[in-house]
């Protein structure tokens, strides 16, 4: 695995399992499907497998979400509690997120990634340039979704009477 990747500009110093800073290495961006098996810090720490887990959390999210703003409605609780509707949406929003970047912000935090479910392996990222890369990912994915569960929660609060 090692060698393969150096042919591609990474090599396994630095990070166990992966990365070490290199030339070629992108910015801070988005994820393709050239990306997914291999780490690359600020833009993939999450395979298939992973990523799928993420939407999962996202449909569950949004499923609540609703469930909740209905028991509101029908139950004819005070309208102010479908602002609690936020909480749910933001676990949706960031399964979303990291779904759609291929990037986990628990991860990151953690100063890990896996691909165990996408032919590569699991590991630990030491390089701290990495980890400062892969903190910045997270912290946009936060508030993309803070930002998006606060519009959805108001367009909730508004169509409900």
């Amino acid at each position: 695995m090692a060698e393969n990747m150096a042919g591609k500009g990474m090599a396994s110093e630095g990070v166990s399992g992966g990365y070490a800073p290199g030339k070629g290495m992108p910015d801070v961006g988005m994820a393709s499907e050239g990306t997914q098996g291999k780490y690359i810090p600020g833009v993939c720490n999450i395979g298939k497998k992973e990523t799928r887990k993420r939407y999962a959390m996202a449909v569950i999210g949004l499923v609540v979400t609703l469930a909740f703003a209905l028991a509101v409605d029908s139950l004819a609780w005070p309208k102010l509690y479908l602002l609690f509707a936020f909480i749910p949406l933001f676990l949706t929003s960031e399964g979303f997120y990291q779904g759609y970047f291929h990037f986990c912000a628990g991860f990151a935090a953690r100063k890990i990634f896996d691909f165990s479910g996408s032919g590569g392996g699991r590991g630990d990222v030491a390089d701290e340039e990495a980890h400062r890369q892969d903190m910045e990912k997270a912290k946009m994915i936060h508030k993309y979704s803070i930002a998006t569960s606060i519009i959805i929660t108001a367009i909730i609060y508004l169509i409900f009477k």
